[in-house]
């Protein structure tokens, strides 16, 4: 993903990105690398040693979550996961009201 679209998703800043991505490369977690498809472009991705960190975190995880899901059909894995993703633009969508209802009360 590109630090533009990181930006986006997280809700921060270019500038504040950037400067989140020098954290992570210095501290080995992520690395820029050129995008594959447009030259112009670089791609942040994780690096081995966050792959490592994050299956160190979610492993347990894994191991209790993966029996309880085994139950489940590969069509019902995705109907949950598309769920989830309506459930998250849904509480997306109210945060952004939420946020404009205050910008709107500062202004009054």
């Amino acid at each position: 993903m590109s630090a533009g679209e990181l930006a986006q998703a997280s809700g921060l800043t270019t500038g504040a990105i950037t400067a989140v991505i020098d954290r992570l490369e210095r501290a080995g977690y992520a690395q820029r690398v050129p995008d594959p498809a447009d030259r112009r472009r670089v791609l942040i991705e994780p690096t081995q040693r966050a792959h490592d960190a994050a299956w160190e975190l979610f492993a347990p995880l894994a191991e209790i979550a993966g029996p309880m899901l085994e139950r489940y059909s590969d069509e019902d894995l995705r109907m949950l996961i598309e769920f989830n993703r309506l459930g998250r633009a849904v509480q997306e969508r109210h945060a952004e009201l939420l946020r404009e209802r205050l910008r709107t009360a500062k202004r009054a």
